[in-house]
């Protein structure tokens, strides 16, 4: 069963995994969420969706320089948007439908299962939103749409 959890608080727990890891590599992490912003949701496997992405922003970003992730989360229109975009390599247009793929992975043997993008979108999906790879950007930024709860939707437009 789905409970109502701020997307604010889901960002924070995912940050708990991976602050320490991005600092030693002198990743640059800047968070932008809307703490007013709820979604119905299990909230760990949100976390893990994110967790999955940021692991990955983190690998892509070895030997870059001035690396950073950027997560907003905001509202747009009735759904919850979190936006996860890092400044390494852009994906390349021949493998960005790929990546979605069970057991599709970039990284060398051993390193990767290719099954965390595909588990991503399951629960992405499971939960009525959609989880895609934004086009014509500078750099790479994953996106993740889920319904929000209608108050903290509501509270907004009052505002």
């Amino acid at each position: 069963t789905f409970k109502e959890e701020s997307v604010g608080g889901i960002v924070r727990d995912a940050l708990d995994f991976c602050e320490q890891k991005f600092k030693h590599h002198g990743i640059d992490l800047r968070v932008s969420c809307d703490d007013e912003l709820k979604i119905p949701c299990q909230k760990v496997q949100i976390s893990q969706v994110l967790v999955n992405v940021l692991s990955n922003a983190r690998h892509v970003l070895d030997g870059v320089s001035h690396p950073f992730v950027e997560i907003r989360a905001f509202a747009d229109g009735s759904h919850a948007v979190i936006e996860i975009e890092n400044s390494g390599p852009r994906i390349e247009e021949s493998i960005e439908r790929k990546i979605f793929y069970p057991f599709f992975t970039t990284k060398g043997v051993g390193e990767g299962t290719g099954l965390g993008l595909s588990i991503s979108k399951g629960i992405v999906e499971k939960h009525g939103g959609r989880f895609y790879l934004k086009a014509k950007t500078t750099h790479t930024t994953f996106v993740i749409e889920i319904p929000a709860v209608k108050a903290s939707l509501s509270s907004k437009r009052a505002a």
